[in-house]
């Protein structure tokens, strides 16, 4: 059996970047990080960026995308980005124009099916991604104040969920955050909860998919991860596999394919 690798690079209020890779080309979903220290975190994960064929840009927040143009640069690589964006979203020169991508017409890069997805985040024209490689998927939902039909369609058929737990709700209530923030993120154009998560995963308890997830993108000043570990305890069933991404936190893993390599 082949396998497809892939990693949490990092997820949170600071910087998010994720990363597949599969039959030797990879592919990163966002890059908030700056080259030297995407290339640090990559080293320590044992990861090779020069298998990136190309970074698939969810929104225009900068802890998405603000290293996504030296990186097109330095590996000379391609930025996918919503068609309705123009070129100068990116940040510094773009030697290579961006692709445009529209949500809900899936495009193909080396060995990867990518299916682009609307968001409901306070940023334009946002959007997530869906990758199937060998048979498997793997799915981006952050940064969507709201999960919709068509992401549980999607989830259904994912492999491994990379979910946002950004905040617990009673500590954005009362933390130093102004009203008008916290009105922001705990709205449908905002983020999801810890409850929106679970509530969530419970839906799919019992089912084959996903056969793990990866709760990510956690606020600093809103969550805690001990927090979420107690609320993963009690109220979702123990034999999930559920991951919780400490701030800072990388993740790496591997996921068998349907694909028989001779």
């Amino acid at each position: 059996m082949s396998t497809i690798s892939y990693a949490i690079i990092g997820s949170g209020s600071s910087a998010n970047c994720y990363y597949i890779e599969y039959e030797g080309e990879a592919l990163l979903i966002d890059n908030g990080f700056t080259f030297k220290e995407l290339s640090r975190r990559a080293d320590a994960l044992g990861l090779d960026l020069e298998k990136v064929r190309g970074v698939f840009v969810s929104h225009s927040h900068s802890d998405h995308m603000k290293g996504v143009g030296v990186l097109m640069r330095k590996l000379s690589i391609p930025v996918y980005l919503h068609h309705a964006h123009p070129q100068s979203v990116i940040p510094g020169k773009c030697p290579i124009p961006p692709v445009p991508v529209t949500p809900g017409r899936s495009l193909t890069l080396g060995p990867f099916l990518i299916e682009p997805y609307e968001t409901s985040h306070d940023a334009a024209h946002s959007i997530n991604f869906h990758v199937t490689a060998g048979g498997r998927s793997l799915m981006v939902l952050t940064d969507s104040g709201q999960v919709t039909e068509a992401m549980k369609s999607l989830i259904a058929r994912t492999d491994i969920l990379f979910l946002e737990a950004n905040y617990e709700e009673q500590m954005l209530v009362t933390g130093p955050y102004p009203y008008y923030l916290k009105q922001r993120i705990a709205s449908v154009y905002g983020h999801l909860s810890n409850s929106d998560a679970l509530s969530l995963i419970g839906s799919i308890s019992g089912n084959s998919r996903p056969s793990r997830v990866y709760l990510c993108h956690m606020s600093d000043t809103n969550n805690r991860a001990d927090l979420l570990e107690g609320r993963v305890a009690r109220e979702l069933d123990a034999r999930q596999d559920i991951h919780v991404c400490r701030k800072g936190s990388m993740h790496a893993g591997l996921l068998e394919t349907d694909e028989i390599v001779d």
